[in-house]
């Protein structure tokens, strides 16, 4: 995304006759000396004169006056001067306009409500941005009350704006976020999820910032109630002696510093969700014990990424992740060769994200001869992992060998072959084929 080809833009529309500025986020990461994701223009042509200008353009919201122009290497988006009005939290009614100055007033927070002519270096700055970005706060435009029961979704944008720059929330800003936290649930859960997202790309420590916003607001009740529940709930035993909810924002924390990814680190702070629904007593040791956790916290995680409007695929991510990272713990203890197989063969698609699950887990433990055995487990693992990639041989080759064969006996027949390759059995496609031919005379 081009600074340069924002500022053509801008130049064009500026020789029609038109008014137009960098707006929103952009401005306020220039001011910052940081690199913006991307710019969002503001001008006073409407959407049909925009696509006329620039040929290689769409529509992104007639209705709300967007256009999506592709121009040279760059995707912008180009709206036109508007005042919103809004009926219940979630849908605007659009009015075009000819005022910067009171298209930015319709905007969230002051530092986001600021315009940069980058043709002249003007900054048009109405609603005290520039002092707010001096301050390090977050303060609505207007009042805080109207703007969150505006567009409910801006109360989880004000958090991350500050989890994301490290900015305080304005006390009014706060206030009308807590008083109004019930009101997220009346939006979608994809709408939620990619803000919680948004929050989970943020520096490690920012991130737990954020979560504990999300606590302070009353927001993570609403959001993720199963992670609400674990809120001083004790784990005490021999292995925590901190709440399953601090634990959880210990192990994301320490998964986010292993990947960026937000979906990784999302897991992470839910993989124990499980605990709360299965906590016992040892009778050996006095000390609480969660026998199942695993499996149950797998099905609680997969009805929260479906709540969420995950993809599937992403669900069943979550779900095999979290299911597994309580059996890596068991191999690594005293697997053998044939469980470690048959872990890796039902598990090979997700082994990579669970056992960075299972290490951020173990980093939190005193136990150095299981941490050990969990990282020549993982080194294990990836040297036959490279076996089960694919079966050296294809069903026609089978089918060569046993006439009159169905295709679930094929089936059956790559399942031996692969479980063999994983134990280093079969290396070749001659290993295979002499196999499979050993089993149509009848051998074992």
């Amino acid at each position: 995304m081009s600074l340069k080809n924002a500022t053509e833009i801008i130049k064009i529309l500026q020789y029609q006759g038109f008014q137009a500025y960098i707006v929103g986020g952009a401005v306020r990461d220039i001011l910052l000396d940081r690199l913006p994701k991307d710019f969002d223009i503001a001008t006073n042509a409407t959407p049909d004169i925009v696509k006329k200008l620039f040929p290689d353009s769409r529509d992104l919201g007639k209705t709300y006056g967007s256009v999506q122009v592709k121009y040279k290497d760059s995707i912008l988006e180009v709206g036109t001067f508007r005042t919103d009005s809004n009926q219940n939290g979630r849908h605007a009614n659009v009015t075009f306009i000819n005022s910067i100055e009171k298209d930015l007033v319709r905007r969230d927070f002051t530092v986001n409500a600021m315009a940069l002519d980058p043709v002249t270096g003007e900054i048009i700055d109405p609603l005290g941005g520039l002092k707010d970005l001096e301050n390090q706060i977050v303060r609505s435009v207007g009042c805080p009350q109207d703007k969150m029961t505006q567009d409910y979704l801006r109360m989880l944008r004000a958090l991350n704006c500050a989890v994301l720059l490290g900015f305080s929330l304005a006390p009014t800003l706060y206030r009308a976020i807590k008083q109004n936290s019930q009101s997220i649930t009346k939006l979608s859960g994809e709408r939620v999820s990619v803000e919680l997202l948004k929050m989970l790309t943020a520096p490690p420590h920012a991130i737990k910032r954020g979560i504990r916003l999300l606590v302070d607001t009353n927001m993570l009740h609403h959001i993720l109630p199963e992670l609400h529940d674990l809120i001083d709930f004790s784990q005490y035993s021999r292995y925590h002696i901190k709440s399953v909810f601090e634990h959880s924002l210990d192990v994301m924390q320490y998964m986010a510093e292993q990947t960026p990814d937000p979906m990784l680190r999302l897991i992470a702070l839910l993989h124990d969700v499980g605990k709360k629904r299965t906590r016992g007593i040892s009778e050996k040791y006095g000390t609480y014990n969660f026998k199942g956790h695993d499996e149950v916290g797998a099905e609680m995680v997969r009805v929260i990424f479906r709540r969420l409007h995950m993809p599937a695929k992403e669900r069943k991510l979550a779900k095999h992740v979290v299911a597994a990272h309580i059996k890596i713990k068991e191999i690594a203890a005293k697997g053998s060769d044939k469980t470690v197989a048959k872990f890796i063969r039902e598990h090979y698609s997700y082994l990579e994200p669970s056992i960075m699950l299972v290490r951020a887990d173990r980093e939190l433990v005193d136990n150095e001869p299981l941490a050990a055995r969990i990282e020549t487990l993982k080194q294990n693992i990836s040297i036959k992992a490279k076996s089960v990639v694919a079966c050296v041989i294809d069903g026609f080759e089978i089918m060569d060998i046993i006439k009159d064969i169905s295709g679930k006996q094929i089936g059956e027949i790559k399942k031996q072959v692969i479980e063999l390759q994983i134990q280093g059995k079969i290396k070749t496609k001659e290993d295979g084929l002499q196999f499979v031919t050993t089993l149509s005379k009848g051998g074992q």
